[in-house]
This record gives structure tokens, C-alpha cells and sequence, in this order.
């Protein structure tokens, strides 16, 4: 079964990048090489992220206990009759981040840079960070209709957490180039995010829940801010998957001249049919095309 989970995610992300390359226009090992695949990129980001999560999940634990309600456990990782479960280890810890951050951050996030790129040309990035990070919270969404036991509390947490963290990681991926230091962000958080049960029950109240929960959320927006402004500083912009100046501003130009040479004709042919019925085409004061019936007035000038 383990095996099958790798073969599974290397089938899969093999076939997502196929499909975005052919979209795109760029063999595959261009996509590979432009998402850093060929150049592992980290920075200290992981060993903050790694503290806090340490840090965090031993004070929670200190809190629970103090209150006599402790909430982590490590039934995520086993199955009915309490066996470690290695696969879903595997893919909790390795696979899913390898196959969400190739989706989210690598393919999402540029065919969303791209499609704006075409729409308007200045501070598109932004708006593309936001949108990626609202369709990494969308999937997680989906376990509202998952019926193996995740309560809304958890999912709500999940929707909530999954676009903050979702945008600070496509800040990352902005600032290095590159998506191992996604991956590897990923799999630490994975890695703590695992000892909240799926079934978790709570008051919104209750402090053992809501301290951990606004915590987790608040340092992943202060770290995402930090990132921003990162990314804004000169030169600290280092995506290069789709470059705007090519892919997306020809694209844009394509449509353009398409919508001009349409508007063209569509005159031409107006002209035409005027001239047809005895009109005469003429310039007004402000350059305009002004068109004069053939009627004519007492002194013989066109009305």
C-alpha cells in the first residue's frame, strides 16, 4: 500500500504538470526548472515555523492539562483496532504536501497569475496570492461533506487556517523561486496539525481550543506579512514560472488586435452599408465619424 501511495502521487503530480505545460506552451522540465525543482531553495523561515509549532503544541498541552481537557491525540495515525497505520503517515507527512504545493502554489497559483495578467497589467500578484489561498481553503471545505467522522468544528478551523497559510505559502514560493521550502513548511505543519482529532468537539469558548486555534492563525498572518514584504522589496520577487512580459502580455496582445480587427470591420462594414444607401461619411470638429443623410436642405447642402 505504501508503495502504491508513492507511485500514486508521482503519477498524479507527473500528470498535472503535463497538462499545465501543454495549457502553458513549456515542456515539462521547463515547468520543473522554473518551480525549482532542480535548484532546492530554503531559508530560516522553516526553523522559525518548526519553534513555534514546538513551542505552541507544548504550552497547549500545559493549558489542556491545566484544564483537565486534552484535546491532541494520535488516533489520526491509527486505525479501528489501533494499529499504526504507515501509509497514512506517508501521505499525512510526505505525499499530500508534495501533491498539494505542486497543485496550489506551483499550477493554481500561476494559471491564476496568468489569467490576470491578461486582464490588467499592474499589482497582479497580490490579488493572485489571495485567490490561490481561497482555493487552498475551498478544498478543505470539501470535508463538510466528508462522512468519516470530521466535525465542523474542525473543518471550519481547517477553512479558516487553510487561507491564511495557504497565502503565506505562495509568498514563500514568491520570495524563493522555489517549492521545497513549501514542502518542507508543509510537512511540519502537517506534522503538528496532526494531533487535532478529525471528530474534534469543543466550545468556541472553550480556552483550550480557541487560545491554540487564534494562536496558530495570528503567527501565520504576522509571517505572511513579513513575506509581503519581502516579495515587495527590489529584486525579492523570484517567481519566474509564467512571465507576464511573454506568456500572459502576448496573450493579451493576441486579444487586443483580435477585439481591434473585429471593431475595424464592424465600422467598415457600417461605412459600406451607408455609402450603399446614398451617406456620406465626414469628419466632426472632435475627429469623430459623422454621418449625413443625402437629404438635402434649400441651399443644396448636405443636412
Amino acid at each position: 500500500d505504501l508503495i502504491a501511495e508513492f507511485l500514486a502521487t508521482i503519477l498524479i503530480v507527473s500528470w498535472m504538470l503535463w497538462r499545465f505545460g501543454s495549457t502553458s506552451e513549456l515542456p515539462m522540465k521547463v515547468i520543473l526548472r522554473r518551480m525549482g525543482a532542480t535548484r532546492p531553495a530554503v531559508s530560516v523561515y522553516i526553523a522559525y515555523v518548526a519553534v513555534i509549532h514546538i513551542i505552541s503544541l507544548a504550552l497547549t498541552i500545559m493549558l489542556q492539562k491545566s484544564t483537565g481537557k486534552v484535546i491532541f491525540t494520535t488516533a489520526n495515525y491509527l486505525d479501528k483496532d489501533g494499529n499504526f497505520l504507515a501509509e497514512k503517515a506517508a501521505d499525512m507527512l510526505l505525499l499530500a504536501p508534495i501533491r498539494e504545493e505542486f497543485f496550489f502554489r506551483g499550477i493554481m497559483f500561476s494559471l491564476i497569475y496568468r489569467r490576470l495578467g491578461s486582464i490588467r497589467k499592474e499589482n497582479v500578484w497580490p490579488f493572485a496570492v489571495l485567490m490561490s489561498g481561497g482555493s487552498f481553503a475551498l478544498l478543505h471545505s470539501m470535508n463538510f461533506l466528508n462522512s468519516q467522522g470530521h466535525s465542523k468544528l474542525y473543518v471550519a478551523l481547517q477553512v479558516v487556517s487553510g487561507f491564511v497559510i495557504g497565502s503565506f505559502y505562495t509568498l514563500r514560493f514568491l520570495s524563493t523561486g522555489c517549492l521545497w521550502e513549501n514542502i518542507v513548511l508543509h510537512m511540519v505543519h502537517n506534522a503538528f496539525a496532526s494531533f487535532v482529532p478529525v471528530n474534534l468537539q469543543a466550545s468556541l469558548l472553550d480556552i483550550s481550543f480557541l487560545l491554540p486555534a487564534v494562536a496558530t492563525v495570528a503567527i501565520h498572518l504576522m509571517l505572511a506579512r513579513f513575506s509581503y514584504q519581502s516579495v515587495q522589496k527590489e529584486g525579492g520577487f523570484q517567481y519566474n514560472v509564467i512571465e507576464l512580459k511573454t506568456e500572459a502580455a502576448s496573450r493579451l496582445q493576441v486579444f487586443l488586435d483580435a477585439e481591434s480587427d473585429l471593431t475595424t470591420a464592424a465600422n467598415n462594414r457600417s461605412d459600406a452599408e451607408e455609402r450603399d444607401r446614398g451617406g456620406v461619411i465626414v469628419k466632426n470638429e472632435e475627429g469623430k465619424d459623422r454621418k449625413l443623410s443625402k437629404r438635402r436642405g434649400r441651399k443644396g447642402k448636405y443636412k
